[in-house]
């Protein structure tokens, strides 16, 4: 069997210097297997053909936490086995208390294009909370600093929803945040994940979260006070000033082939879906015995395929193309059309309108098979 020729090249770096309350990632502090992970990393990328690569994703985790001898390790194996000139997005995560000059430095070196950085409030005693290690203060030196290099194109991410705060602390924190002039903003609702302390805090009942019918006010706020500001809100969650979408992660929504490589990391091509499922430890021995690495598989049944584009289309202002479901079968186009009464249509596009996207997953689900 030949090696998949993936378009989309995602990383993944699971260490993190401290751990948020409500981060339910792949990640942990303890640094020790660090040099051997980015080893076996390579190791795996081997293992797959990157000459279509377009897309380059570093996330975490925090990549920016590596420390520089190992990223420039990494950074110089995709250098040498990637063709670099094809590549028209290049992202890595950053925390914004890790971006200092050397770092913006050697990133624009070795064709960083896009940062993506969890800023997630720009409130110092919610970031406290959550157990943020950066201020609100960082954020704008980090900007600052990566424009100097040559890095303009970057994303923030942000948190609603919170906790503890009433609609005059969220409207004032989101304000800061999106008057910051970056070129895409992310901006999630908060989730109460499995395992984390956020959810152990809540069961304890010693914190109350915040009310949904607030959440979605604040929601509605945040699309018209950034459509004011002149983003697309062109996914549930993304925001981007034009053409400035985020290519790699469109990848996803629009099923283009991706591999992922590392602990947790998922990839795609043609019918085929897997998952790397192991620890760290172990997923540096296999590196070691010169193994690949162990795998949960799928192969993709013509009803998966139908049910994930319907999800990830949907999630897009570019909706689903309903004849494009032909392609899978007919029986598949006739019950998305027969089904598809709480939809918007222009021709033979189908979304979700703006205003029913805080509703989505329970459109969506209605359209499975």
């Amino acid at each position: 069997m030949s090696k998949p020729a993936p378009q989309g090249l995602y990383i993944h770096i699971p260490f993190c210097k401290s751990r948020c309350i409500y981060c339910g990632f792949f990640s942990q502090t303890n640094f020790s297997y660090a040099d051997a992970y980015v080893d076996a990393l390579i190791f795996e990328m081997q293992q797959y053909d990157l000459s279509a690569v377009r897309t380059i994703y570093i996330g975490g985790g925090t990549p920016s936490t590596l420390g520089g001898p190992l990223l420039v390790k990494l950074l110089n194996y995709l250098r040498d086995s990637v063709n670099m000139a094809l590549v028209c997005e290049f992202t890595i995560e950053c925390n914004p208390d890790d971006i200092d000059e050397a770092l913006a430095e050697l990133l624009h070196s070795y064709g960083v294009s896009r940062v993506s950085m969890g800023v997630q409030s720009m409130n110092d005693k919610m970031l406290k909370f959550l157990n943020r290690r950066h201020t609100a203060s960082q954020v704008y030196c980090a900007i600052s600093t990566l424009e100097k290099y040559g890095i303009h194109n970057i994303n923030i991410d942000f948190i609603f929803g919170m906790p503890l705060f009433d609609w005059y602390d969220f409207e004032h924190d989101f304000e800061q945040f999106a008057t910051i002039e970056t070129t895409h903003k992310s901006i999630y609702a908060l989730s109460y994940e499995t395992d984390t302390l956020l959810m152990r805090m809540h069961e304890n009942k010693s914190l109350t979260p915040c009310p949904d019918d607030d959440v979605r006010q604040q929601y509605e706020h945040i699309i018209e006070r950034m459509r004011q500001l002149g983003y697309e809100h062109y996914e549930i969650s993304n925001y981007a000033l034009p053409n400035y979408r985020a290519v790699h992660n469109s990848n996803y929504w629009n099923r283009t082939s991706y591999v992922g490589v590392g602990v947790g990391s998922s990839s795609f091509w043609n019918m085929h879906r897997h998952t790397n499922n192991m620890s760290i430890k172990d997923y540096c021995h296999l590196h070691i015995e010169q193994k690949a690495p162990i795998y949960e598989a799928d192969e993709l049944t013509e009803q998966d395929v139908y049910n994930e584009t319907i999800m990830l289309g949907l999630r897009t202002i570019d909706g689903v193309d309903a004849n494009a479901l032909k392609h899978i079968g007919n029986d598949y186009y006739e019950y998305f059309v027969s089904h598809a009464s709480r939809l918007k249509k222009s021709g033979n596009i189908y979304y979700i309108d703006e205003s029913d996207w805080f509703i989505s997953d329970d459109i969506v689900s209605s359209l499975f098979m």
